[in-house]
């Protein structure tokens, strides 16, 4: 076979270590869930901090800039994801059992949708159309604006559960990972009109 060379113009590797404060550990133990998330502009990561500290708002380090900021308005916040443009943070409060959002300066958090047990678990991801893509841990997949409104049923599984969604750039589909006991699969689905 003949060696491919790297397409003209692909942006260089990075590589970079961000040191925390002792004050504030990244959760380490997140199964279900996550931590940690990049902004897509790679400006930004967010990361929530261990519970067995009394400060449990959300981190926030600008990669310009060498010191961690405390997002106010970030109580109680599990997986944290950045909006598109990187100026929002969603995040799932497991003592409210709600989706909220809060601007990466920090201020109010807003509440998007409510009445999630499992919100320490979930995992959510703005698509680029705005609209967030969430899991409920074991109910399927939702959806919701990302400046809130009516929560909309994406999938509604029978014996298996759908995790971790990941939306696909452009038109918003979503990758997502399907888990039944025969086995797991990754699968596809489109927000608009739910084809997979």
């Amino acid at each position: 076979g003949r060696l491919l060379s790297p397409a003209a113009g692909a942006p260089p590797v990075s590589k970079l270590m961000v040191p925390l404060p002792e004050d504030s550990p990244l959760v380490v133990r997140t199964y279900p869930g996550r931590a940690l998330a990049l902004s897509r502009d790679g400006k930004h990561i967010v990361y929530a901090t261990s519970g067995a500290f009394l400060d449990s708002r959300l981190r926030l380090r600008r990669l310009d800039e060498t010191s961690i900021q405390v997002v106010s308005g970030s109580e109680n916040a599990r997986g944290p994801f950045l909006s598109p443009d990187g100026e929002w943070i969603g995040f799932f409060d497991g003592t409210e059992a709600a989706l909220k959002k809060v601007h990466v300066r920090g201020g109010r958090a807003i509440t998007l949708a409510r009445g999630f047990a499992n919100a320490s678990w979930m995992l959510g991801e703005w698509c680029d159309d705005g609209t967030i893509v969430f899991d409920t841990w074991n109910g399927g997949l939702r959806t919701v604006p990302g400046d809130g409104g009516e929560v909309r049923v994406l999938t509604q599984p029978k014996e298996e559960w759908h995790l971790d969604p990941q939306p696909l750039p452009g038109p918003c589909r979503v990758l997502f990972f399907s888990y039944r006991d025969e086995g797991e699969a990754i699968e596809a689905i489109s927000i608009k009109d739910g084809a997979r």
